[in-house]
């Protein structure tokens, strides 16, 4: 964990904003009911159906395409650690955080984990070996 001039803090792929603007109050009695929200289905799933195969992370290898099933109840222990990083880095509901993660089971857990938190997650293409540019750099501060 680091913190940097902004006063952000990031963890491995991931960068926690504080947020600057309340939600107005119609656009919070829009929302749908909790219980029908993304992070309750998966963790009701997980809870319920640990061993059913929630996704198939897929790579490349030298002797062709390779899948490694992702189970929900190991998508769910992602999600906790990642929820227990999220709040040692005093992630409070309404943050926003900035998921720059190259792995898809890593993100789900990094999402969910942000999500279940009240948290806003914002996907980001992950920076590639050479760096980013100074653009892009300058739009994600």
């Amino acid at each position: 964990m680091s913190d940097n001039k902004s006063g952000e803090k990031r963890e491995s792929g991931v960068v926690l904003r504080r947020r600057d603007e309340e939600i107005p109050e119609a656009t919070l009695r829009t929302l749908p009911d909790e219980k029908w929200s993304l992070p309750w289905i998966f963790h009701h799933r997980a809870l319920h159906d640990p061993n059913q195969e929630v996704l198939y992370q897929v790579s490349v290898s030298r002797s062709g395409l390779e899948a490694e099933t992702v189970r929900y109840g190991e998508l769910l222990q992602q999600v906790r650690g990642a929820a227990d990083k999220l709040a040692g880095l005093g992630a409070e509901e309404g943050d926003r955080v900035v998921l720059m993660i190259r792995s898809p089971s890593d993100f789900l857990a990094w999402f969910f984990a942000a999500m279940g938190l009240g948290l806003i997650p914002v996907p980001l293409p992950p920076v590639g070996k050479f760096g980013i540019s100074e653009a892009f750099r300058l739009r994600i501060n």
